[in-house]
C-alpha cells in the first residue's frame, strides 16, 4: 500500500501541468460537460421520455449543476456538477428531437404540400440556380395540420429570389434532416441538428414576402453587397469563390476539384471561418484604429462590439463562437493588464457552445476547432522547448525563423490527425509543409482584401489593382499546395479502428504536454513504445473479429448488396439501376468497408448490361485488388469492351447462369436469386447466404429499405443466431416519430 502510494505521489510529480490545469474552473468545467455529455447521449436516447415533466425535470438539472459547478471549488466536485449538466442537456435535447418531430409526424414523408411561414435570417445565396436561404420557421401547417416546428430554422430552396431579412410565406415540401441511412455514411441528421437546422424546404412558389427593415438589416445587407462587389474584380470564379467563403461562409461557387485540392493539401480549415479569420479582422480593426486619438479601452470596446457583430452576421458556427470568446478574453484581459491562460478561454468558449447545441461534440467541425486550439496552447510550447534544447547545429541559425510556424503545424496535425481519419477516412500528410506558407499566403491575401472592401466604398476605381494582388497570392497558394498534395503518398487512407486506439493516442498526447520537461524523450520512449503495441494487438483482434455481414444498401431507384466474408473478401451484388453514380462506391461501400480493417472487394456480380457500369466499377477495381467481375450476361457478346476495361485491372470476367450457387469457400454459399428481368432482387427471398453453417433467408418485409429506415443489415455469430438490424435504430428521434 505505501508503495502504491509512493510510486503515484513520483508520477505525480513527473506530470506538474496535470495539478495547473486541475486549477483551470473553465477547462475542468468543459471536460465534465462533455464527458456527461457522451454519457447521457448513449444512455438517454433510448429512453423517449418526451414529455412535458421530463423537459422540466432536465431544464432545473441544468440550471442547478451549472450554478453549483461555478460557485464550487474543487476539481472533482466542479467536474461532477459539470458532468450532471451534461448528461441532463444531453437528455433534453434528444426529448426536444422527439417532441418537435412526433409533432411534425404527418410532413416527415416530404410528400405533403404545406406552408412556411416566417423570417428570413440572412442574405439568399445563389447554388445552382436555386437560391437558398435560412427561414425561421413561426409556423409550418398544411390544411390538416396545425402549425409545427415553431421557432426552428429550416434550409429553404427557391427558384424565386425572396426578400432579404423580411417575413415569408412560401408553399412547397418539407424535407426532413436525414440520418445516415447506410452504414458509416454522412449523417445530415446530426449534422444539421447541431448547426440548431431543422431540416430543408423546397419552395415552389413565394405566396408573400415583405422586406426587412432596420438599421442591423440595412448594414448587413450593404457588407454583403460590398464583399461581393469587391470579389467580382477576382477573374479567376475559382479563387473569387475562395475570398468570398473566407470572409462570409459562402462556400457555393467552390467547385468539386478546389475543395479536394484544400482538403488533399491539409489546408480545408482555410476555408472555415475560425481564430484564423478572426485574428486578422481584429489586427485589421486595431490597426485602423492605431490613429485614432482615443483611449485605449475605447480601442478595445469597439473591437469587441465588432467581434461580436461580425458573429451574429455571419450565424452560428462553432469555430468562429469559439474564436469570439477567446478574442473577447484576450481583449478584456489586456485592457486590465492580466495574462489569460489560452486554455481556460478554451474551456469558457466550449462551455458556452455545448450549452446552447449538445449535439456538436460528435461533429468533426467542432472537435477539429477545440482540439487544434488546445493543441496550439499546450503541445506547441513543449516542442519549442525541444527545438531549443536541441544544441547549437550549423543550420539552427538558418532553420529558427520557420521552427515557430512549423512547430505550430506540427502541433495542430498532431492533434487533428485521428479526428480527421476517424471521420473521412484520408489523413493528408502534406499538411504540415503546405501549412508553413500557406497560412503567411491567405493571410496576406485576406488583408490585401480587407483593403479592397475598403475601397469599394470610398474608391470603387482602385479596386481591381487592389483584387488583383489578392489573386496573385491566392493562385501562388493553390497551386504550390496542389503540387505538393499531388506527390505520391501525401495521402493516406485509413480504416475506422476501436474506440480504444485513439483514447491511447490522446492519452499520449495529454502526457506529452504536461510531463515535466526533463523527462519529455524518456516519456516518449515508454509511451511510445506502449501506444504502438497496444494499438497492434487492438488493430489485430479488430481484424480478427469483425462479424461477416450482408447488408442491402439504401440506395434511391437502385439495387445494390454486398457481403463481407470471416475471411474479410466482400463481394458486390449489383450495381443496377439509375440510382448508381460514379460517387456510390466512395460515398456508400468504401464507408461501410472501413468499419473492419482489412477488408477489401474481390469480387463483383453484376446484374445488368456490362457496358452500362464501366464507370460505376473502375473506382471500385481501382481501389481494390478485385479477382473476379460476374455477369448473367456474356461479357464477350454483350460488352467486348467492359472484358478488356477489366483485363487491365487484372480482374477475371466470367458469366454465370441462373439461379446459381456462388460458394468463396468450405461452408460459406450465397445465392443470387434471378427472375431474368434484369434484377437480381425479385419480391420475395431476394438474398440468402449461409456462413460457417448458420444461414438466413431475407424476405422483402425486413429488406426493403425506405427513407428512414435506412440499409438493412445482416450480422453473422459464431454462436448466435443472424442479426437482422437497420442502419437507423429504432432509438433514433426520426425513427421513433415514425412508428
Amino acid at each position: 500500500m505505501y508503495k502504491g502510494i509512493e510510486f503515484f505521489k513520483r508520477t505525480a510529480r513527473a506530470f506538474p501541468l496535470f495539478a495547473d490545469w486541475l486549477r483551470l474552473p473553465g477547462l475542468v468545467g468543459w471536460i465534465g460537460l462533455s464527458a456527461g455529455i457522451v454519457a447521457g447521449h448513449y444512455v438517454l436516447r433510448v429512453q423517449h421520455f418526451a414529455s412535458i415533466l421530463y423537459n422540466t425535470v432536465l431544464t432545473a438539472a441544468i440550471i442547478l449543476s451549472l450554478c453549483g459547478g461555478i460557485l464550487l471549488k474543487r476539481p472533482c466536485t466542479r467536474f461532477a456538477a459539470f458532468f450532471v449538466a451534461g448528461a441532463a442537456a444531453a437528455g433534453l435535447s434528444l426529448a426536444h428531437q422527439c417532441i418537435e418531430f412526433s409533432a411534425a409526424r404527418s410532413f416527415l414523408s416530404g410528400s405533403e404540400h404545406c406552408y412556411l411561414t416566417g423570417t428570413v435570417l440572412s442574405s439568399p445565396v445563389l447554388s445552382s440556380g436555386t437560391f437558398v436561404f435560412p427561414v425561421r420557421c413561426d409556423s409550418l401547417f398544411s390544411g390538416t395540420q396545425q402549425g409545427v416546428l415553431r421557432n426552428k430554422v429550416l434550409d429553404c430552396r427557391s427558384g424565386k429570389e425572396p426578400c432579404f431579412a423580411g417575413r415569408v410565406t412560401l408553399a412547397g415540401r418539407y424535407v426532413p434532416p436525414r440520418p445516415a441511412v447506410n452504414p458509416g455514411a454522412f449523417d445530415d441528421y446530426s449534422y444539421l441538428l447541431s448547426n440548431d437546422t431543422w431540416g430543408g424546404f423546397n419552395c415552389d412558389s413565394i405566396v408573400a414576402c415583405s422586406e426587412g427593415r432596420g438599421f442591423w438589416n440595412a448594414l448587413s445587407r450593404y457588407a454583403r453587397t460590398t464583399v461581393y462587389k469587391a470579389a467580382l474584380s477576382i477573374r479567376n470564379s475559382d479563387y473569387r469563390a475562395i475570398i468570398v467563403a473566407s470572409f462570409l461562409n459562402d462556400r457555393s461557387d467552390l467547385t468539386e476539384s478546389m475543395k479536394g485540392i484544400f482538403f488533399r493539401a491539409g489546408i480545408y480549415h482555410l476555408l472555415a471561418l475560425s481564430g484564423f479569420n478572426m485574428a486578422i479582422v481584429s489586427a485589421a480593426l486595431f490597426a485602423a484604429l492605431f490613429l485614432v486619438p482615443i483611449p485605449k479601452g475605447a480601442k478595445v470596446g469597439i473591437v469587441l462590439v465588432c467581434v461580436w457583430s461580425y458573429l451574429f452576421f455571419i450565424g452560428p458556427v462553432p469555430s468562429l463562437f469559439r474564436a469570439a470568446v477567446m478574442t473577447s478574453v484576450v481583449l478584456v484581459s489586456f485592457l486590465f493588464q492580466r495574462r489569460p491562460s489560452m486554455l481556460n478561454s478554451l474551456g469558457i468558449a466550449g462551455i458556452g457552445w455545448l450549452l446552447f447545441s449538445p449535439l456538436s461534440l460528435f461533429e468533426p467541425g467542432y472537435q477539429l476547432s477545440f482540439c487544434a486550439t488546445a493543441a496550439i496552447g499546450a503541445l506547441y510550447p513543449v516542442l519549442m522547448r525541444l527545438w531549443n534544447d536541441s544544441g547549437r547545429f550549423p543550420l539552427k541559425k538558418v532553420l529558427s525563423p520557420l521552427a515557430s510556424p512549423l512547430f505550430i503545424s506540427v502541433a495542430a496535425f498532431l492533434s487533428t490527425a485521428p479526428i480527421i481519419a476517424y471521420h473521412f477516412g484520408t489523413l493528408s500528410m502534406s499538411g504540415i509543409i503546405v501549412n508553413l506558407f500557406a497560412i503567411t499566403l491567405m493571410s496576406v491575401s485576406m488583408w490585401i482584401s480587407l483593403a479592397g472592401f475598403f475601397l469599394q466604398v470610398v474608391v470603387p476605381p482602385a479596386v481591381p489593382f487592389v483584387m488583383a494582388a489578392a489573386e496573385f497570392f491566392i493562385d501562388v497558394m493553390i497551386k504550390s499546395a496542389g503540387s505538393i498534395s499531388s506527390l505520391q503518398f501525401s495521402t493516406v487512407a485509413l480504416p475506422k479502428f476501436l474506440p480504444g486506439v485513439y483514447v491511447l493516442y490522446a492519452c499520449l498526447l495529454a502526457g506529452l504536454c504536461a510531463v515535466k520537461q526533463g523527462f519529455v524523450r524518456r516519456y516518449m520512449m515508454v509511451a511510445g513504445g506502449f501506444l504502438v503495441t497496444a494499438s497492434t494487438v487492438l488493430v489485430l483482434w479488430q481484424m480478427n473479429h469483425s462479424p461477416a455481414q450482408m447488408v442491402l444498401f439504401s440506395v434511391k431507384k437502385a439495387h445494390l448488396a454486398a457481403v463481407r466474408w470471416p475471411n474479410r473478401c466482400v463481394w458486390i451484388i449489383g450495381f443496377d439501376g439509375k440510382g448508381i453514380s460514379k460517387t456510390t462506391y466512395s460515398r456508400v461501400i468504401q464507408p461501410w468497408l472501413r468499419q473492419a480493417p482489412g477488408s477489401t472487394v474481390n469480387a463483383i456480380f453484376l446484374t445488368e448490361d456490362p457496358c452500362n457500369a464501366i464507370q460505376f466499377v473502375e473506382p471500385v477495381l481501382g481501389d481494390n485488388h478485385v479477382h473476379m467481375v460476374m455477369s448473367v450476361d456474356s461479357f464477350a457478346s454483350v460488352c467486348p469492351d467492359f472484358l478488356s476495361f477489366a483485363r487491365e485491372y487484372g480482374a477475371c470476367c466470367t458469366t454465370v447462369h441462373v439461379p446459381c450457387l456462388l460458394v468463396p469457400a468450405p461452408s460459406c454459399t450465397l445465392s443470387i436469386m434471378h427472375d431474368g428481368a434484369g434484377t437480381a432482387f425479385p419480391k420475395r427471398n431476394r438474398v440468402s447466404v449461409s456462413i460457417a453453417g448458420i444461414s438466413v433467408s431475407c424476405t422483402d418485409s425486413v429488406l426493403a429499405p425506405s427513407d428512414i429506415k435506412g440499409a438493412t443489415i445482416v450480422t453473422f455469430g459464431k454462436a448466435s443466431p443472424p442479426r437482422v438490424e437497420s442502419a437507423v435504430p429504432s432509438w433514433h428521434p426520426l425513427a421513433a416519430a415514425m412508428q
